[in-house]
C-alpha cells in the first residue's frame, strides 16, 4: 500500500564516498592515519547497511546498523526515507585500479537494489479533509451504537 505523511521539511545530503583508503598505498600516518580508520568504517558500515536493505527489498529490521557511524545515521533518511536518492559511482579505466572499480560497481549494484515503498505527500489541506473524513466515520459508528443501546433499553428516538 501507500503511506501518506505530510513533510515539512526538505533535506539534502551531498556526500563524496572516494572509496577506501589504502594505508599500504598512501603510507598515512599519526592523525591521518585515524581519520583513514574512520573513513573506512563508516564506508564498511554503510556497504553492510546497503547489503542488507538490498537483500531484503528496502524493508528495514532491528539488525540494520545505523548506529555505527556518523554517515549512515546521516544517510538513513535517503536510504528508507520518503525522499528521492540518487548516487553516482565513478569508475577508473584504467588496469591499476581494476580492483577498486570492481569494488565501486559491486556497491552500485546493490544501491540500485534498494526499492524504497511508494509514498503520497499532502497538503495541510488535504490533511484536514482526511482527518475530519475519519471523525465523520467515528461519529456515525459512535451514534450507531448509541441507537442500538437505547432501542434495546426500549427508548425510542
Amino acid at each position: 500500500g501507500v503511506n501518506t505523511i505530510w513533510l515539512s521539511r526538505g533535506k539534502i545530503s551531498l556526500v563524496d564516498l572516494a572509496g577506501s583508503e589504502s594505508v599500504k598505498l598512501t603510507k598515512t600516518t599519526g592523525s591521518a592515519l585515524l581519520e583513514t580508520a574512520g573513513i573506512n568504517k563508516s564506508l564498511l558500515s554503510l556497504s553492510s547497511i546497503v547489503q542488507k536493505l538490498s537483500e531484503s527489498g528496502g524493508q528495514v529490521d532491528n539488525q540494520v546498523g545505523w548506529r555505527n557511524s556518523k554517515l549512515t545515521m546521516l544517510l538513513m533518511d535517503s536510504l528508507i526515507g520518503a525522499g528521492c536518492t540518487i548516487m553516482l559511482a565513478c569508475a577508473s579505466p584504467s588496469g591499476h585500479y581494476q580492483a577498486e572499480t570492481l569494488s565501486t560497481l559491486q556497491f552500485a549494484t546493490k544501491a540500485a537494489n534498494i526499492s524504497k515503498s511508494e509514498v503520497a505527500v499532502l497538503t495541510p489541506h488535504q490533511i484536514e479533509v482526511m482527518n475530519l473524513k475519519k471523525e465523520i466515520d467515528n461519529l456515525r459508528e459512535e451514534n450507531t451504537k448509541m441507537k442500538v443501546a437505547l432501542a434495546k433499553a426500549g427508548i425510542q428516538m
